[in-house]
């Protein structure tokens, strides 16, 4: 049985042990070169997130119109305290709406009210019980405060519906730097690093000149077009989304590396039953060395040493 301080220590030491072991992984030549043979290179990565964090701390909201947001928010609220109505808006608005069904033309006054209907219908739906909007309601009066929460991170604002977004804008406050951030992203897929799949390098690319055409535009939002490359960007040099075999023998390796050393660490959380935690150590061990015994495109001297011994 496992020593509950030590399993608790052991748990919440997880993500510095997970971030020691990768800068580790990464500093021994012998696998970074194993790894880039697989097709996944360690300082695209780091380079790429890099990138994207840049441009992602570069966008800010601003609110367009303050007082047509606070409307906006306080008709929200009190629809969401409203009880639900059994008709959908959508289908009131396109089937029987009651100046159709009166043969009465539809003017664009009363088209309008139909729309804002839909709009404030869909965002009470989206908006109840959400802990971001209920900031913003209890900062409505507070300019300062609402810029605050809507920039708390770069897609706050994205997050929220179309009936209060039409309020707000997302732009970068630096466009120069945004620019030259992309143009130093766009040198990684073309110049630096191409990716094993040129379907992948395509992608990225396309999203990346859609940024660079919203960036164009000053008044269109940014965070939807960054969004979709930061994605494109993670699928590439992370995650490796595009290629099924590389991505399994990067799980693979990931996972005997990564379970051989840290089954070390596991050892302390065993205590006074440390001849326990050693046989579970040793079952651990041999599971992971038959799995790379089997795996020969995975063998190189030193993984074999620090495999079998």
């Amino acid at each position: 049985m496992f020593d509950h301080d030590e399993y608790k220590k052991y748990s919440n030491e997880y993500p510095a042990r997970k971030r020691r072991f990768q800068s580790l992984v990464s500093q021994n030549k012998e696998i970074r070169a194993l790894y880039a043979k697989i097709g996944y290179s360690f300082d695209v990565e780091r380079e790429a997130k890099e990138l994207i964090n840049g441009l992602e701390a570069l966008v800010r909201t601003e609110i367009l119109d303050f007082p047509a947001f606070q409307k906006a928010l306080a008709a929200l609220q009190t629809k969401i305290q409203q009880p639900k109505s059994e008709k959908d808006p959508d289908e009131e608005f396109l089937l029987e709406d009651k100046q159709t069904a009166s043969k009465e033309p539809l003017t664009p006054d009363a088209a309008r009210r139909q729309i804002d209907e839909i709009l404030i219908a869909d965002a009470a739906s989206m908006m109840a019980g959400n802990s971001d909007f209920e900031e913003l309601i209890a900062a409505r009066d507070d300019y300062e405060e609402m810029l605050k929460l809507l920039n708390k991170n770069y897609y706050c604002a994205d997050g929220l519906p179309f009936y209060l977004t039409r309020f707000l804008r997302t732009r970068p406050r630096n466009p120069a730097q945004f620019a030259k951030l992309l143009d130093e992203l766009e040198s990684l897929f073309t110049a630096r690093w191409i990716p094993q799949s040129p379907e992948i390098r395509q992608d990225v690319l396309f999203h990346l000149s859609e940024v660079r055409q919203v960036l164009k535009r000053e008044d269109e939002n940014i965070v939807h077009s960054l969004g979709w490359l930061a994605s494109k960007v993670h699928s590439a040099c992370v995650t490796l989304d595009y290629d099924k075999t590389i991505r399994e023998k990067n799980q693979q390796l990931d996972g005997v590396l990564w379970d051989l050393w840290d089954e070390r660490r596991k050892l302390n959380m065993w205590g006074s039953n440390f001849l326990e935690g050693s046989l579970q150590f040793r079952k651990a061990v041999q599971e992971r060395a038959k799995e790379y015994v089997d795996a020969s495109w995975m063998h190189t001297p030193w993984l074999t040493t620090y495999v079998l011994t």
